[in-house]
């Protein structure tokens, strides 16, 4: 038997509508700040304002998932940028959402996947091709300096073979 909306959903006043809305946003960590009819403006807890649909709200507070910043996501891929001897220098085409363009100290442009990035799996092309050890040494500097936790990064092209 089909459904009908008329007689299968439950009619709630504008109050109790928002109210909802308002302790979701709470159970979410978050604080509403403007309303859209599609959209809230809302402030995370890390004090950034972000746009989220009214549903994505409500499902964040069921514990489905959580309400992520772009700017602090940004942030973060940054730091890890940095500690792996590159700089992130902004986004790439809008068909590679998975990637980001990087600079490498030599002075390299290339495109990365963040997950490379993030777990430390990237060479340089342009030192691999100047190199004879095909990025193995690049590798072995690497696991050196995450193992010996050191405070500074130790420049990838400063060995010789």
């Amino acid at each position: 038997m089909p459904r009908s909306v008329l007689t299968g959903s439950n009619i709630q006043c504008n109050h109790c509508l928002w109210k909802g809305r308002f302790d979701d946003a709470m159970a979410s960590d978050a604080t509403i700040t403007g309303t859209h009819p599609q959209n809230h403006k809302i402030t995370l807890s890390c004090g950034h304002s972000v746009e989220r649909q009214y549903g994505r709200i409500a499902s964040a507070a069921q514990g489905q998932h959580s309400l992520g910043c772009e700017t602090c996501r940004e942030e973060r891929y940054a730091l890890d940028a940095i500690g792996s001897g590159w700089k992130l220098v902004g986004t790439t085409t809008p068909s590679k959402t998975g990637y980001r363009r990087y600079a490498h100290h030599c002075g390299h442009f290339q495109d990365h996947a963040i997950v490379n990035i993030d777990h430390h799996q990237i060479d340089c092309a342009a030192c691999v091709l100047n190199c004879r050890c095909s990025g193995l040494m690049h590798r072995r500097l690497w696991h050196l300096w995450r193992t010996t936790a050191a405070q500074t990064l130790i420049p990838l092209s400063a060995h010789s073979e």
